[in-house]
């Protein structure tokens, strides 16, 4: 009985440390502004990987065409052409 109930208090005192040092670890992360950095980060991140994605289309060309814009054709022009033809 004297073993067990020593094993326990070992354990118990293992696991308080444990969830101890959990607690300062968080606290001392909302203490220290990483939210700011973290943000930082993750836009750096998402721009890098928006210009590799952009490089990698450029380099297969697969880029969507552009449609060329047909201007709209006046009746003078046609009867120009028309008389030109003549």
């Amino acid at each position: 009985m004297l073993g067990k109930t020593l094993l326990q208090k070992i354990g118990n005192s293992l696991i308080s440390d444990h969830i101890l040092l959990v607690n300062t670890g968080a606290v001392g992360l909302t203490f220290a502004n990483v939210e700011q950095m973290l943000k930082i980060i993750v836009l750096l991140l998402s721009a890098i990987y928006t210009a590799v994605k952009i490089y990698q289309m450029c380099k297969k060309k697969e880029l969507p065409k552009v449609e060329k814009v047909k201007k709209p054709v006046n009746e003078e022009s046609l009867k120009k052409t028309k008389t030109k033809e003549k």
